[in-house]
């Protein structure tokens, strides 16, 4: 039998993470961040999540192509949406 994991699950954030906008709730991870408009999405590619923690943060998005914001907005329609977790400071999981 393999270890239990707890229940709610609480990753650890993977190596490399800044977790400040929250982690994949499965994993810990979180492989890029992208702009629809002002919405501003963090993703995590291996289970296919999506959460939008932040609206007009960064100003950057208002630089970028709408053609980008629109196959953005398609890929934020083909993930799984996920409330993130959001790790303790103190590195405790």
């Amino acid at each position: 039998m393999g270890d239990l994991i707890p229940f709610p699950h609480k990753p650890k954030p993977k190596e490399g993470v800044e977790p400040y906008f929250g982690v994949c709730p499965e994993c810990g991870g979180q492989d890029e961040g992208f702009n629809v408009g002002g919405n501003h999405f963090f993703c995590c590619h291996e289970h296919n999540t999506v959460w939008n923690p932040a609206y007009n943060l960064f100003s950057g998005w208002r630089d970028e192509p709408a053609e980008m914001h629109e196959a953005n907005e398609r890929r934020v329609q083909s993930m799984r949406w996920v409330d993130p977790y959001y790790p303790p400071e103190d590195g405790a999981a």
